[in-house]
């Protein structure tokens, strides 16, 4: 009785174990079929990017034919988009890029390229001569914009040189300047100001002509830091770049810059003055003028919270001429005169400066905001920037001296 009981327990459990083994065979067979089928539609999707790229690169070749460069780029695009191996696009495109003068698109592209490469385990023959091709492209194509701006520079420099007594060549010159190197913003704003900015120049002369309480009679100076040096200090602190000079605030309280040959007596000197640091801070800048030496100056400071400053240095000992500037060391000059004329933080102001006899007018934006009268340093000195405040930057440009007189 024993055994035929434990006989028939076997019995079932066997019979159990073979209905479980066929579920798992089922389920088993089940999930491999499901995958065989994923990966059909993988390759299926696959082979679909792959035909398109191929459309996508008969397209930009034709837009390449009928002269359309930007249509060209978009549909390269397109097919890299759909197929990030498909040599023939990417050389196409690097080639494209390359006629326009891009080097640093043609740059970008080679390392996509070469990121690309890395996902392919066996590249083929012809993905491997498209990387060669390209970086071929860009250096040629790096050397050729090198040699084009140099020689952008020496026609800029030629046409520096013949402004003001040969202005139709000098206009030739920055002319073949802005055509060999057509994102240089300096000979851009050169050329622009010799062709088609000459009613605005006249308009800006007719402004300084009719300055309150002054009367100009001619220029006696004008820069445009169009040059490498332009004449002006050059140092960390002090350079000139991109048609503008830049000057930072060092360690001491006031950095003062000026040419030695812009000395003059009675005079108006303006211009143009932005504070250009990515921190906002509590800085200003201006013009220094009657300037003898480190010890025997005048200052009128603008700053970026819309305030200023007039000051006269004699013999190292400072005076405020407004009368404003309260809680400050002898060697500290802070702004507390304020005007609503003055832009703040990261505003370009026109600021100017007259000093006629012992007469100062102070102007910003052309509008007077401040005179006087201070005989301390009576003779003529240098006239050039100052900037005060922090580890600032600050950008001068178009520098002005006219010799004037008071009205009558």
């Amino acid at each position: 009785m024993r055994e035929r009981l434990c006989k028939n327990v076997n019995v079932v459990l066997t019979a159990a174990r073979t209905k479980k083994d066929d579920k798992v065979k089922t389920s088993a067979g089940i999930i491999v079929t499901v995958l065989l089928f994923a990966g059909l539609l993988v390759l299926s999707a696959k082979a679909e990017d792959k035909k398109m790229a191929g459309f996508f690169h008969q397209a930009g070749e034709k837009a390449v034919k009928e002269g359309n460069d930007e249509e060209a780029i978009k549909q390269f695009r397109m097919a890299l988009k759909c197929d990030p191996n498909h040599s023939g696009a990417v050389f196409a495109l690097a080639q494209v890029y390359a006629r326009k003068l891009e080097p640093t698109s043609v740059t970008d592209l080679y390392k996509t390229w070469l990121d690309a490469m890395k996902n392919v385990r066996n590249p083929g023959k012809e993905q491997r001569a498209a990387a060669k091709k390209i970086k071929y492209e860009m250096r040629i194509l790096t050397k050729l914009v090198e040699i084009e701006k140099k020689y952008a520079k020496k026609f800029a420099a030629l046409g520096q040189s013949l402004k003001g007594h040969d202005n139709p060549k000098a206009i030739e010159c920055y002319g073949i300047a802005i055509k060999l190197d057509p994102k240089n913003s300096a000979i851009a704003r050169v050329y622009k100001r010799l062709t088609g900015d000459k009613a605005k120049a006249t308009a800006d002369d007719s402004e300084i002509e009719k300055l309150e309480g002054i009367r100009i009679v001619k220029q006696l100076a004008f820069e445009d830091f169009t040059a490498k040096t332009a004449g002006w200090p050059q140092s960390s602190k002090a350079y000139c770049k991109d048609g503008r000079y830049l000057v930072k605030a060092g360690t001491r309280r006031i950095n003062i810059y000026y040419r030695q040959n812009n000395k003059t007596k009675n005079f108006y000197a303006e211009c143009e003055a932005q504070f250009v640091s990515d921190k906002a801070e509590e800085a200003s800048a201006g013009m220094c003028f009657r300037v003898l030496d480190s010890r025997n100056y005048y200052l009128f400071l603008v700053s970026t919270s819309g305030k200023f400053g007039v000051w006269v240095v004699k013999d190292g000992i400072k005076t405020d001429l407004t009368g404003a500037e309260e809680h400050t060391s002898p060697a500290e000059f802070k702004c507390f005169k304020p005007s609503s004329e003055i832009g703040k933080w990261t505003s370009k102001n026109i600021i100017s400066v007259a000093m006629i006899k012992e007469e100062i007018l102070c102007y910003v934006n052309r509008k007077l905001v401040y005179s006087c009268t201070n005989d301390q340093i009576y003779s003529g000195g240098q006239i050039g920037y100052c900037v005060n405040g922090g580890n600032s930057l600050y950008a001068f440009d178009n520098f002005k001296i006219y010799s004037a007189i008071l009205p009558r």
